[in-house]
């Protein structure tokens, strides 16, 4: 519910569309198709993120790690609308 276009946030990051993911927010595009390592949703999933708070905020658990394996792979695979 953080990033929707219902909730502002300060990160003008939307994240309820494939068209909202893809173009980003304030800090960038957090996808870079074929780079998973490379894309700032990664990095703000897994400790220690580069700015600000390890995401999701309100979570008590971490992402669960093959959880992060399958966008990572998704990522790596171009990201695609499917």
């Amino acid at each position: 519910p953080c990033h929707t276009e219902d909730q502002m946030n300060q990160s003008e990051l939307y994240l309820d569309t494939y068209e909202n993911m893809m173009t980003g927010g304030k800090h960038g595009k957090p996808i870079i198709q074929g780079k998973a390592d490379s894309s700032l949703i990664i990095k703000k999933i897994t400790p220690p993120p580069p700015f600000g708070d390890l995401m999701p905020m309100k979570r008590k658990t971490p992402i669960a790690a093959d959880t992060i394996k399958i966008i990572k792979n998704w990522i790596d695979q171009g990201a695609k609308n499917n």
